[in-house]
């Protein structure tokens, strides 16, 4: 994701998303990989790690009602943070797995 200088932070994008197959033998299924960016200023780590705190809290295991689908599972996988080299600004990208029916 590129940003422009003047972008207001902190800013939550979805990032990353792959859908992959998960039918079995007798139902319809879909795994699907996604994840969020979420950036913060140049002194914004705790900023960043708060957010990402509270998506976590929201979304790791949630019981979500979907339209047309039904949803299976829904878990955090990994969390990865880094600062960006050319503006400074602090990226964390939560990356979660969900089944769906």
């Amino acid at each position: 994701i590129w940003l422009a200088d003047r972008t207001p932070l902190p800013l939550i994008a979805l990032g990353q998303m792959e859908t992959r197959d998960a039918s079995t033998s007798t139902e319809a299924g879909a795994e699907h990989l996604f994840a969020f960016d979420v950036w913060s200023d140049a002194e914004g780590r705790r900023e960043a790690e708060a957010i990402v705190g509270r998506l976590h809290a929201l979304l790791d295991d949630a019981a979500l009602t979907l339209e047309g689908a039904t949803l299976v599972s829904l878990f955090h996988l990994k969390t990865r943070t880094r600062r960006e080299a050319k503006s400074g600004r602090f990226v964390a990208e939560l990356s979660f797995r969900a089944v769906t029916e």
